[in-house]
């Protein structure tokens, strides 16, 4: 086994683990000598901690290798766009977002079919950049799609569904379509309570979005209750004074007398 493959693994062993700081370790010198692969990796690790200038330039490097290189339809490369599309999404450059997201899509869909779990990603990456520009039905038509895909692929109860779920969840509301919004909220809360309680961070958040979706409806109590179970999960979790902690706070004070 060469030492750069052993490298790659240990990077991605770390990686997987959410060591960031170990992933970084194995993949950066193998990126500085420009290897193709271990700088789409890198990105990978910069988009993970938020930093996405650092992630856009080493997916950059990365396409570039492979474009170079005559290997733009290495399949490797989807997921490199696919870093892009995400990377761009994270600094507000949302034409480029939706350029590689597309070409990810595109690809998949031609070499793999539609039951294709990359080319369900661009489709959910596709709804989220689109919910952002406030395009909420053709960020539905993707996120739909998308779910579709992953319950072929994965099962209807698999964690990442709801997060798919989630998405659609929060599109509706973004249309005042709260019926189907609370539909898809509890059906994610549902799934997810399997594999993790009310303690766990994720599920606190899908209280809170139920919880908004009550206040929406003047249905104050259980708003209010949905808000108390997302705070006392949050606070403990990721701190009172953490921002979305803060947030539901405020929004169970705000209709803590309301009948």
């Amino acid at each position: 086994i060469s030492i750069k493959a052993d490298n790659l693994e240990l990077g991605m062993e770390a990686f997987k683990s959410g060591d960031y700081k170990t992933a970084l370790y194995f993949f950066k010198p193998l990126a500085m000598k420009g290897d193709y692969k271990a700088q789409g990796r890198l990105g990978s690790v910069y988009h993970e901690l938020g930093q996405y200038a650092d992630a856009l330039n080493y997916f950059k490097l990365s396409l570039d290798g492979y474009t170079n290189s005559g290997n733009e339809n290495d399949t490797f490369v989807a997921f490199v766009r696919n870093g892009l599309g995400l990377a761009y999404k994270g600094l507000g450059n949302y034409p480029k977002a939706i350029e590689h997201s597309k070409w990810v899509l595109a690809f998949r869909l031609k070499n793999y079919g539609e039951d294709d779990f990359i080319a369900a990603t661009a489709r959910n990456n596709l709804g989220m950049v689109y919910s952002d520009l406030g395009e909420h039905r053709k960020a539905i038509k993707f996120l739909k799609l998308a779910l579709e895909s992953y319950v072929k692929i994965l099962g209807k109860t698999h964690s990442y569904i709801e997060i798919v779920r989630n998405n659609l969840g929060l599109s509706y509301f973004a249309i005042n379509d709260y019926s189907e919004a609370l539909k898809y909220y509890e059906i994610a809360l549902t799934n997810r309570q399997v594999g993790h309680n009310d303690g766990h961070g994720y599920v606190a958040i899908i209280h809170y979005n139920i919880g908004r979706v009550y206040e929406a409806l003047h249905d104050y109590p259980k708003a209010r209750g949905h808000y108390k179970r997302a705070y006392k999960t949050m606070k403990r979790v990721f701190g009172k004074d953490n921002s979305t902690t803060k947030q539901v706070k405020s929004q169970f004070d705000n209709i803590a007398n309301k009948k």
